[in-house]
C-alpha cells in the first residue's frame, strides 16, 4: 500500500510477501475479517481462537483505542 500510495494508486503492482510473486493489488482475496494499520499487537496462544472479550476490552481501554482481532491465517 505504501508503495501504491506513493504513485497514488497508479500502478497497482506488488511483489507478494508469501511466495514473492508479482500481484496487482486489484487481484488479492481477503478472508474476512481483515484490516490495514498502521500498528500491529500480536499475541499467540495455541489453545485460544479469540481474545476473550473481557481481555480485549481491558487492552482497549490502556490502549485508547478501539482494536480489531484479525486471526492469522498459516
Amino acid at each position: 500500500m505504501d508503495v501504491a500510495a506513493k504513485t497514488h494508486f497508479e500502478d497497482l503492482m506488488t511483489i507478494s510477501v508469501c511466495c514473492r510473486a508479482p500481484v496487482s493489488l486489484n487481484d488479492l482475496q481477503y478472508v474476512w475479517p481483515s484490516a490495514f494499520g498502521r500498528y500491529v499487537l500480536e499475541a499467540m496462544n495455541p489453545t485460544a481462537r479469540v481474545l476473550p472479550a473481557k481481555q480485549l476490552r481491558d487492552l482497549e481501554e490502556s490502549l485508547g483505542c478501539r482494536l480489531r482481532q484479525v486471526a492469522v491465517h498459516l
